[in-house]
């Protein structure tokens, strides 16, 4: 309706200079409308059953509950995610007292020694001399050291063992991202990390642009769940810290009001200054 009326408005103008005025007004009407239209993210969460809203992820094209973290939420995600082992870890065992047979050596920080290191096969198993096949995957590292000391333990006498876990595999990442200083992926391995130790691996949210009202984990990427936490809350930003992490989790800070505006007009400049540029080569 509104580019109905100023066509008209157009078409009774006389004014060359006011018909290339309006034109350029019209076509950055469009730009912005359109923009609004299209731009990712740009739906607004939609009331639900839950009590709380619903997330639209276009990708998947389902509404996904935006749940809000209480205590009561706080403790259903505070499960126990104890490290397992899994297939494309990097186990090093250390066999005190048997240099000659199982050799330690220190190739420093970030390399495995391939004479007592094991990635374990993609069917869960590795291979130990003197034990020969393992099975590990799922086990607990302690697990797994019991299992090799029983196994050895008919060719030494009191095999004392030391198993470390060098590397993990790539499933075992989680990420963090949004307004934080340093946005990075991190392992979730044997220790235990919250969602203030992850920020805290960040340096900490950014304070020229982060929303803390809005920081949001979301939760399994098959069937994924999203939880909001207001860490400007004292006590919110307690249970931060009594929720612990699992592979694959993402933690995302969402950006202030004002960021989104400055983003959003950032967008825009460059499309005024191209109409100022045309405006000058019309008037030349």
């Amino acid at each position: 309706m509104l580019i109905h009326t100023l066509i008209i408005i157009i078409q009774q103008n006389t004014d060359m200079k006011m018909i290339k005025n309006l034109k350029l007004f019209i076509i950055f009407f469009l730009f912005l409308f359109t923009g609004c239209s299209i731009s990712p993210g740009m739906q607004e969460p939609s009331s639900s059953i839950f009590g709380g809203k619903n997330i639209y992820i276009k990708e998947k094209d389902i509404f996904v509950p935006l749940i809000d973290i209480d205590e009561s939420v706080a403790s259903e995600l505070d499960s126990d995610f104890s490290y397992t082992v899994s297939p494309g870890d990097v186990l090093t065992f250390v066999v005190w007292g048997l240099d000659d047979i199982f050799p330690i050596t220190n190739l420093g920080v970030g390399y495995t020694n391939p004479q007592t290191s094991r990635t374990v096969n993609t069917d869960g198993t590795i291979f130990f001399p003197y034990a020969g096949i393992i099975k590990v995957e799922g086990l607990s590292i302690s697990e797994v050291r019991n299992l090799v000391i029983e196994l050895i333990s008919d060719q030494f006498v009191d095999p004392q063992i030391d198993i470390t876990v060098t590397q993990y595999n790539q499933s075992r990442k989680a990420y963090l991202l949004g307004e934080v200083y340093s946005p990075h992926s991190f392992y979730v391995g044997i220790e235990k990390i919250s969602i203030t130790d992850a920020i805290g691996t960040a340096k900490g949210l950014d304070p020229r642009y982060s929303n803390a009202k809005e920081v949001y984990l979301i939760r399994d990427k098959d069937k994924p769940s999203i939880y909001r936490l207001n860490l400007q809350s004292p006590d919110k930003f307690l249970l931060a810290n009594e929720i612990y992490l699992k592979p694959g989790d993402i933690i995302y800070v969402s950006a202030s009001g004002v960021t989104k505006w400055n983003r959003f007009f950032a967008q825009i400049f460059p499309f005024a200054g191209f109409l100022n540029q045309l405006d000058n080569i019309n008037d030349d």
